[in-house]
Order: structure tokens, then sequence, then C-alpha cells
């Protein structure tokens, strides 16, 4: 079996976490090109910091969006878009790789057909 099928989760988890930190990225630079502040809830300009980019963008790629941080640059809001979309592939990446993951071997089936 290719080295792939023998460590997919970990690929998996690697690619994710290697997505996140991409978008966590462009969030912190788009919104630094903007004056280095975002609105919060209550409409209030504050300082966007390292932190709040990978809030952001864990919050967009789960689809959560709380919305109490919001991008203010139309920068910032093509990499929301981005982050939301790859969000979505990748949880299909996911579910996949664990559903093969979970999967019985043909000779499991095997054994499960003549026990059955």
């Amino acid at each position: 079996r290719s080295v792939y099928h023998r460590h997919s989760v970990g690929f998996t988890f690697m690619l994710s976490g290697i997505f996140l930190l991409i978008s966590a990225t462009a969030f912190y630079v788009a919104e630094w090109n903007s004056g280095h502040q975002i609105r919060c809830l209550n409409g209030q300009p504050v300082i966007f910091t390292i932190f709040d980019a990978i809030y952001l963008s864990v919050i967009t790629m789960t689809s959560v969006a709380y919305g109490e941080i919001v991008p203010s640059s139309f920068l910032g809001r093509v990499v929301g878009m981005a982050s939301a979309i790859m969000g979505v592939v990748l949880a299909a990446v996911v579910v996949t790789t664990f559903m093969r993951w979970l999967a019985l071997s043909p000779p499991e089936v095997d054994g499960v057909a003549f026990i059955a």
C-alpha cells in the first residue's frame, strides 16, 4: 500500500493544519493592509492580532461564523469566501478519509459474511 493509504488520517490533519495556517496568514495580511483594525459585534473597531486571525480562520473554515469578528477590507472578505469554500472541501475530505479508515478490508468482509 502507498504511504498515503497507510497514513491517510495524519495527512488529512496535516493538510487541514496547513490550510488553516494559510487562511490565518491571509486574513492577517489582508486586515493589516486595511489599517490593522476590524469590526467587532458592537461595531467598534479593534486591533487585529495573530490570535484574531487564527480564530477568524477557524470559525470561517468550520462554517460556524459567530459574527463577532468581521473582516473590514475587500481583500479580507475575499479571503473569508475562499476559506469558507476550502472549509467545506476539507470537511468532505475528512469525512471520506475517516470512512475509508473505518471500512472493513476484503478478508474482514468475507469473515463477516461467513458468520452472518
